[in-house]
């Protein structure tokens, strides 16, 4: 006697190793963005940031396509969609499902703390090299306001030039 499988379950578990594909991708452009970082390389920093966002966005679209996979495959197991998790396919699938979806289980949760700790050392790294920056700023032009000439040749502080009145101007 064979199980009816239902084709929603193979869409969910597709979606699923896609997703998981996107997230190892994620992983990457975080590493990438960590040696970029630690390299002090930061003519990269943006880019290796929109790299990083792309994929974010490309992640958020693969979750809604997971969660419109997963409403389907409830409504064909007559379940309530938020008890469709991962844990529930463990148990809930026949095999091989049940054993993909482990290991899918295993993989991600592997990979949601492997992001967190690279997005925690980014963050680290990225205000180390803002303080630097800013400490360059300081050594080339000085910590001390700049001042700047007036139209009537009166000396002012730099910040209050972006406060000029139309009188002045004219």
């Amino acid at each position: 006697m064979s199980v009816s499988i239902p084709p929603e379950l193979t869409v969910v578990a597709d979606t699923i190793a896609s997703e998981r594909q996107i997230l190892e991708h994620l992983l990457f452009r975080l590493v990438e963005a960590r040696l970029v970082l630690s390299a002090d390389e930061t003519r990269f920093i943006a880019q290796a940031t929109r790299e990083v966002e792309e994929v974010v966005g490309t992640l958020r679209t693969s979750e809604r396509r997971r969660s419109a996979s997963v409403d389907q495959l409830a409504f064909r197991l007559g379940v309530d969609p938020k008890e469709v998790t991962l844990g529930f396919l463990v148990t809930n699938s026949p095999e091989p499902y049940s054993t993909i979806f482990r290991r899918h289980r295993e993989a991600i949760s592997d990979l949601a703390t492997e992001i967190e700790q690279l997005t925690l050392e980014n963050r680290r790294l990225a205000t180390v090299a803002a303080r630097n920056v800013s400490d360059t700023l300081d050594a080339i032009i000085g910590s001390s306001p700049v001042t700047t000439y007036t139209s009537v040749g009166r000396t002012r502080d730099r910040s209050a030039v972006l406060q000029t009145t139309l009188d002045e101007v004219l």
